[in-house]
């Protein structure tokens, strides 16, 4: 019986991780600095900062992972029923964006600290208790989604379950690796390991589920792996190595 290939799987998932990693802090953080007037200080793969201190600067890195991980879950329904790359790689986008920023919910409304605090206290200031409790019940409910959603997914595409298991490892240790250029604070490896890591470990309890009688494989695709190579090299080089601004 043919086994999915793990190169190609590990490439998806590093390239699914760089896409929503640049749409939160490239598209998401970085359009909504310039939108306000601001110019960006500071941009790499967990770190921004925008010379315009504002809520919605604050609240553009959730709203691009959001967007973007809804229109992934989207493209899934267009796709064919079947366990191709395209469809892997629409399903990790969606579950890293959504698993992002549930898991962020969690520790920002719990430590008062990170993007989902501070967009929420520059729209509603205090008393801070009744929405910090709505924002972490939010979080939740996130995660509840995504695991759904997932579940949804992994039956309707007859994928195997077993292969979230190197999704996770693949994108969590590259993020790690990436965020480990950013020589200025190695804290940034921390970082991208809450962010990947940590947020998506319902990865690890779906690959625990076993597989549906029609659940096929996915075979090597040397395009797939050469292309998630470039996407990788260029997302280190830059965000990962961190591209800092300078301004007269």
């Amino acid at each position: 019986m043919m086994r999915s290939d793990w190169w190609t799987i590990a490439g998806i998932a590093i390239a699914a991780m760089c896409i929503v990693t640049a749409d939160h802090e490239a598209i998401g953080h970085g359009t909504a600095c310039l939108s306000q007037g601001g110019h960006i200080d500071l941009l790499t793969s967990v770190y921004f900062r925008c010379s315009v201190q504002r809520g919605i600067v604050a609240a553009g890195g959730p709203i691009g992972n959001l967007v973007g991980g809804g229109i992934a879950w989207l493209l899934l329904f267009m796709v064919p029923s079947r366990p191709t790359p395209l469809a892997l790689l629409f399903l990790l986008i969606g579950a890293f964006a959504l698993f992002w920023e549930a898991g962020y919910l969690l520790e920002a409304m719990t430590t008062a600290n990170g993007d989902s605090y501070f967009a929420a206290r520059a729209l509603f200031g205090g008393p801070e208790w009744p929405w910090r409790m709505i924002g972490f019940a939010l979080g939740l409910a996130l995660y509840v989604i995504g695991i759904r959603l997932l579940l949804f997914f992994v039956r309707r595409l007859s994928m195997p379950p077993e292969i979230f298991r190197l999704c996770w490892f693949a994108a969590s240790l590259a993020a790690i690796a990436a965020a480990a250029l950013y020589a200025p604070d190695r804290r940034a490896m921390l970082q991208a390991a809450l962010e990947i890591g940590a947020a998506s470990l319902p990865l690890l309890w779906i690959a625990r589920r076993s597989a549906a009688a029609d659940a096929a494989e996915i075979p090597r695709s040397l395009g797939w792996i050469a292309g998630s190579a470039i996407v990788y090299l260029v997302f280190a080089a830059s965000l990962g190595h961190g591209l800092p601004y300078a301004h007269s």
